[in-house]
């Protein structure tokens, strides 16, 4: 989940996914200075204050997420970016928006069970699904690689290589979150 003020410097956001982790990196380059980092996952809330976190919130250490939150900001947070898909942080991240905030979702498919009461968003709040980062590739690629040069998107922190004859490994590592990003390298052969 990401959230950034508009009304001034502050920012916030909230992740609960490896994904996420480029969410954080993503609010940090753009200034944010509140970022919430959500994981169930001590290493990866780690991870998430070494690439800009200021806050830090472990969903199974809370009772109430949404509460856990609105801590940081009583008003709400201005945008949420919820990467996990789980049906019950849609509720958590609405329940945490500021009055005309943003919630946007990028892994809920069909079956997730998450379902929403319009009523809520009576704020002025508005959802938005999101498909790989609503963003021209061809320029976002480019800026990415920019910034991660200038050493301000880290993006090798999140990666673990793997020779493609252990792509079972990295298979098995990435779903059980072992591992951030399994990328496979391929030798030419010969």
């Amino acid at each position: 989940m990401f959230s950034r003020r508009r009304t001034g410097p502050s920012s916030s956001a909230t992740s609960r996914s490896r994904t996420g982790l480029a969410a954080v990196m993503a609010a940090h380059v753009a200034g944010a200075t509140t970022i919430v980092a959500v994981d169930v996952d001590v290493g990866r809330l780690g991870l998430a204050r070494d690439l800009g976190a200021t806050h830090l919130v472990d969903p199974g250490r809370v009772e109430d997420l949404t509460g856990a939150l609105r801590a940081v900001d009583e008003r709400g947070l201005e945008y949420v970016l919820d990467t996990s898909g789980r049906a019950e942080n849609l509720d958590a991240g609405v329940g945490a928006l500021a009055p005309m905030g943003r919630f946007g979702f990028v892994a809920f498919h069909e079956g997730a069970g998450a379902v929403l009461d319009a009523g809520r968003l009576t704020l002025g709040q508005s959802l938005q699904g999101i498909i790989q980062g609503d963003a021209v590739s061809s320029l976002l690629i480019n800026d990415l690689a920019q910034l991660y040069r200038e050493g301000r998107f880290p993006i090798d922190r999140l990666l673990s290589f793997y020779d493609f004859a252990d792509i079972n490994t990295a298979f098995e590592d990435a779903g059980s979150g072992r591992v951030t990003k399994a990328v496979l390298r391929f030798t030419a052969p010969g």
